[in-house]
C-alpha cells in the first residue's frame, strides 16, 4: 500500500490551521456520506429478511459521526432493544405474549383477534423450545462492504487533496 508524504516548509501557522480545517469538513462530509450509504444497505437487509419483524428495527437504523482526536468514527446501527435479540439469536425462554401479540398483528393483519391470540401463542412455545435464529445484518453487511469501504474512503481521500491542494497521493508522492 502506498504512504502519504507531504513536505511543506516555511509556512505559517494559520495555514497549517486552514488546511487543517478544509480536510476536515471534506473528510466529515466523506465519513457522513459513507454512513448514509451503509444505512440504506443494513436497512435492505434488514427487509430482505422476510418474516422477521423489520419495521421498528429497520426505522430504528442511523449513524452517528464523531471526532476523536485526528480521526473521524463511524457507528452505525440500531436504536430498538429487540435489535441484539434479532441480530444474535436467541436460547430458548419463555417470549411474553403481549409483545409477540403486538408482532402478530404487524406481520398478519389479516387475523382476527381470537387467530392472533393462537398464532402468538404458537410461536411463543416455539421460542419456548428452540429460542429463535440469529439474523446477523451488521455483521452480515459489514463483511461485504468492508473492502469497498475501504476503496472508497481511499479514493475520497485522494480526491480531496487533489482538488483542494493539487496533489498526487500515492506509493511514490
Amino acid at each position: 500500500m502506498g504512504s502519504v508524504k507531504l513536505k511543506v516548509t516555511d509556512k505559517p501557522a494559520i495555514l497549517d490551521a486552514k488546511v487543517s480545517f478544509l480536510v476536515a469538513k471534506d473528510l466529515d462530509r466523506l465519513t457522513n456520506r459513507e454512513g448514509s450509504l451503509l444505512v440504506g444497505k443494513v436497512k435492505k437487509k434488514i427487509t430482505s429478511m422476510g418474516k422477521v419483524d423489520q419495521g421498528d428495527l429497520r426505522k430504528s437504523i442511523s449513524y452517528e459521526t464523531r471526532r476523536n482526536g485526528p480521526r473521524n468514527e463511524l457507528l452505525i446501527g440500531p436504536n430498538v432493544k429487540h435489535a441484539i435479540f434479532v441480530h444474535e439469536g436467541t436460547k430458548p425462554h419463555w417470549a411474553p405474549l403481549g409483545a409477540l401479540l403486538l408482532w402478530a398483528k404487524r406481520v398478519h393483519p389479516d387475523l382476527n383477534p381470537v387467530q392472533l391470540t393462537l398464532f402468538a401463542k404458537r410461536v411463543q412455545f416455539k421460542i419456548a423450545r428452540k429460542g429463535t435464529e440469529a439474523h446477523p445484518f451488521l455483521t452480515d453487511v459489514f463483511e461485504e462492504e468492508a473492502p469497498k469501504i475501504r476503496k472508497r474512503f481511499n479514493s475520497g481521500v485522494h480526491n480531496i487533496f487533489q482538488n483542494r491542494f493539487g496533489l498526487e497521493i500515492g506509493g511514490n508522492a
